[in-house]
């Protein structure tokens, strides 16, 4: 999962990577440059190794031109079918049998594709996603292979699941401002059928963001923004027209709605919608606040159209990546203070 602004974390566990591949750093090292204007142990980069760019980017190249082939392979193979197809057939039903051999062709690169990418991707997160994110704050927790769960991602009620596929990654976990929270990338897809057609419609794919709540609601409120949600509740309105022009709200308990959705918090829900370019929910449910940010990217991932031989310019990119996401707990500040009452605050 890419691109914004967010910031720090609490949990105790090292960030080694148990489950990547093994990067052996000391093959090849004759092949590459000896004269690095880059010191690969400096504090300033999060321990983040040239010489491990240097291989990334070596296995980058060979990726690529495996792709490529991908593709070619692809173009020939099923494009020259859906031709025989159309010159050959003489079914009505040529449309309908074309767009099933497109869909199959794609879920067979996206297949292959995968498979090519597996091992460079996670080389990537262990030798660089996981040092920047050590050097954010040491103590979160990052398991690159797991994801906030189905079931925690239908509890918060914003999207309806109707036996699609889910799959996510990049959990990250720990406190920040003295709020637990988790996180990772989420997507969530349907196939569906449109007269004769069907497709693949990707309902979530972004980061979704859980983050205990200071107390404890019987209620189920819900901020909808997104064009595929499907809250549950009752729709309300609120004294604020920017906020209902923008978000629609829904509640099983009124009173403890209004509650929640104090000046400060819309104030800057409102400011962080405003300053992103794709949809973003929110639900509280229990003890809890789910923040979805619908960005359509699986995030921090190897961009593989990019070199790797900038080691400031791989570490700066990936670090602010990383802190968009965590710094929505200092933007909407949800250490709590604006929720609270003035008799509890005293």
């Amino acid at each position: 999962m890419n691109e914004r602004n967010l910031g720090n974390v609490q949990s105790s566990q090292n960030f080694t990577n148990q489950n990547s591949p093994n990067f052996n750093q000391s093959q090849n090292f004759k092949n590459l440059s000896k004269n690095s204007k880059i010191d690969e142990n400096s504090p300033k980069f999060a321990g983040i190794s040239s010489i491990s760019l240097a291989l990334l980017e070596k296995e980058r190249q060979r990726v690529n031109a495996k792709i490529a082939k991908l593709k070619l392979f692809c173009l020939i193979v099923f494009g020259s079918f859906i031709v025989w197809l159309i010159l050959n057939s003489k079914s009505d039903h040529v449309g309908e049998y074309t767009s099933f051999i497109l869909f199959g062709a794609f879920a067979f690169y996206n297949w292959r594709k995968d498979a090519i990418t597996r091992s460079i991707r996670s080389k990537f997160k262990a030798e660089v996603v996981s040092k920047i994110i050590k050097d954010i704050n040491p103590h979160f927790v990052y398991i690159p292979h797991m994801h906030i769960s189905e079931n925690e991602f239908s509890k918060a009620g914003v999207f309806k699941l109707n036996g699609g596929t889910f799959d996510g990654n990049d959990l990250i976990s720990g406190k920040i401002d003295g709020v637990k929270f988790k996180m990772s990338d989420v997507s969530y897809t349907e196939i569906r059928r449109e007269g004769r057609n069907t497709k693949q419609v990707t309902i979530f794919k972004g980061i979704v963001f859980i983050a205990d709540f200071y107390k404890n609601f019987t209620s189920h409120t819900i901020v909808a923004n997104s064009d595929y949600a499907k809250p549950v509740g009752k729709r309300i309105k609120i004294d604020n027209m920017d906020f209902n022009n923008r978000f629609k709200i829904y509640t099983n308990d009124e009173i403890n709605a209004f509650y929640l959705l104090s000046p400060n918090f819309m104030e800057r829900f409102l400011w962080l919608s405003n300053n992103v370019s794709y949809y973003i929910d929110a639900a509280f449910v229990g003890n809890k606040i789910y923040i979805f940010i619908d960005n359509k990217e699986d995030n921090f991932e190897i961009n593989l159209d990019t070199k790797l031989t900038d080691i400031s310019t791989i570490y700066a990119t990936y670090k602010f990546s990383l802190e968009v996401f965590f710094n929505i707990i200092k933007d909407l500040k949800l250490n709590l203070e604006i929720f609270k009452t003035k008799a509890e605050n005293g």
